[in-house]
């Protein structure tokens, strides 16, 4: 058997290096790929009960909150807002509701916490007697807040159930 011959020798020493690099390569991105990504609060349309126009706020916080235009008959005037489409959703932030009509949205109904229940809920309350016994909810043209358990509140939510030719319409959502 001969010696193998210099170049030969680094021929076989760059093709294992080269190897070696492509399997660390595909390693670290099937690692990457597995390894989660941190996540960002996604955000939710809130609607501002003095200016009517929409804003976004991380979609974790609970309504009302303060908005800049003040309170709203002596409570924060930012309250949560529900849109739905029957086609995809533009961004509807800074819009009025007929300027989301215009776009062939529907709003559905906007909620808020009592102020008993998101103090509680702000102070990490998380029984289910606070959570939904402390929601209200109306149509934004509505004057009354509702229980979502009520007559009048599952009746604002089955016109959206069957919002597109019978279907329920999407739910919009801030990008």
């Amino acid at each position: 058997m001969k010696p193998e011959s210099a170049p030969s020798n680094f021929r076989r020493n760059i093709t294992v290096a080269a190897s070696l690099v492509a399997i660390g390569v595909a390693g670290f991105f099937i690692v990457r790929g597995l390894i989660p990504k941190p996540q960002t609060i996604p955000g939710a349309y809130f609607f501002d009960l003095n200016t009517k126009k929409i804003f976004v706020v991380p979609a974790n916080t609970r309504a009302p909150v303060s908005t800049p235009s003040g309170p709203f008959e002596n409570e924060p005037a930012g309250v949560r807002l529900f849109l739905f489409s029957c086609k995809p959703c533009p961004n509807f932030d800074g819009k009025t509701l007929e300027e989301v009509k215009a776009l062939g949205a529907t709003v559905g109904w906007i909620e808020r916490y009592t102020a008993e229940a998101k103090k509680l809920l702000d102070a990490g309350d998380r029984k289910s007697e606070t959570l939904f016994e402390g929601l209200q909810m109306r149509a934004p043209s509505g004057d009354r807040w509702l229980s979502p358990s009520s007559r009048e509140a599952l009746a604002i939510r089955d016109t959206i159930s069957r919002l597109c030719s019978g279907l329920p319409g999407q739910a919009c959502n801030p990008e």
